[in-house]
């Protein structure tokens, strides 16, 4: 029986409020222990060492790209993708803010059908697009949240982290504005009232408020990636299987 697909906007969370809170540097235990161990085998020493400061300075609510998945507390993850057949949606971990999670469980999931929806009062992320659902509800704006996303290897690490908050201006005497550049200096890209944007080696931070009309862009993003760790994680982790594969061949016939 085919399940009627539950129609949902492409949204990530969104916020109650919009005081943020900076950290300067990574959460304890989140910064990469070594950054060749996320680099492609054939970058140099000092390409190695500019992505890690990269990922140090662009740092945000103090978690740093390329750390370890599951090394960031106090988020829920949806499951592992071989265990649901999923092999084309990225696995995601969420930490809702919104003050009306609190004291509610969080729960994330690839929603396909009616049945994949959770009941009971719950904060919810459609983990296939980004929806976010309080007691089964789509909000719209959504639920302020953070949520972190891994590499699709078999050690994931987080290649992109987004934060979503209450709507302001992104300009330079906004607060909002004076808060990213007293972190983050001064932007590779500003378009204001709506986008900034950093660029450190291959990372990439981009700021983003009220890009769209109604209820949709009434909230601000933040998010910071390094698709260049993505793809040098997949590089290794093909050579990997590869060798696996070798090693684990059977015995050649007679000939």
């Amino acid at each position: 029986m085919t399940h009627r697909r539950i129609a949902i906007a492409l949204v990530v969370a969104c916020g109650c409020t919009s005081s943020l809170s900076w950290t300067s540097s990574g959460l304890g235990g989140s910064t990469p222990a070594s950054s060749s161990s996320s680099s492609g085998g054939d970058a140099s020493p000092a390409d190695r060492v500019d992505q890690a400061a990269a990922w140090k300075k662009l740092t945000l609510k103090g978690i740093a790209l390329g750390t370890g998945f599951f090394e960031v507390p106090g988020f829920t993850c949806g499951p592992d993708p071989s265990l649901r057949g999923f092999t084309t949606y990225r696995r995601t971990c969420v930490k809702f803010l919104d003050e009306r999670c609190a004291g509610r469980p969080t729960k994330i999931n690839h929603v396909s059908s009616h049945s994949d929806m959770p009941a009971g009062q719950i904060c919810f992320m459609d983990e296939g697009n980004g929806g976010t659902y309080l007691d089964g509800k789509f909000m719209s704006p959504p639920l302020s949240a953070i949520s972190i996303v891994a590499t699709d290897t078999s050690t994931p690490r987080v290649y992109e982290i987004r934060y979503t908050f209450a709507r302001d201006m992104l300009t330079t005497d906004s607060k909002l504005g004076q808060a990213l550049m007293a972190k983050y200096g001064k932007p590779s890209h500003f378009d204001p009232p709506t986008q900034m944007s950093w660029t450190a080696a291959d990372a990439q931070l981009a700021a983003s408020c009220g890009g769209s009309e109604g209820p949709q862009g009434d909230y601000c993003t933040l998010t910071v990636s390094d698709t260049t760790l993505l793809d040098s994680e997949r590089s290794k982790q093909k050579a990997a299987d590869e060798q696996l594969a070798k090693r684990n061949a059977p015995a050649a016939p007679t000939f």
